[in-house]
């Protein structure tokens, strides 16, 4: 799982990693299991946010995409 932390404003991308098929549909891409967005902690204006996806994603902070 990796985990981020956010504050207001800022963002998260979810998108195709280089090694992905892109000719695959989503209930392939979603085959071996869910995307999971889960709340770890909240403290302070900063939410700590851990993602599980599948390898095909690539997830990536706002500020680098």
């Amino acid at each position: 799982m990796l985990l981020l932390s956010r504050q207001e404003g800022e963002s998260i991308f979810i998108l195709p990693s280089d090694a992905a098929d892109l000719s695959i549909t989503l209930g392939e891409l979603f085959s071996d299991g869910v995307l999971e967005l889960a709340i770890k902690e909240i403290k302070g204006g900063r939410v700590k946010i851990g993602l599980d996806a599948p390898k095909e994603l690539l997830i990536m902070r706002g500020e680098i995409a």
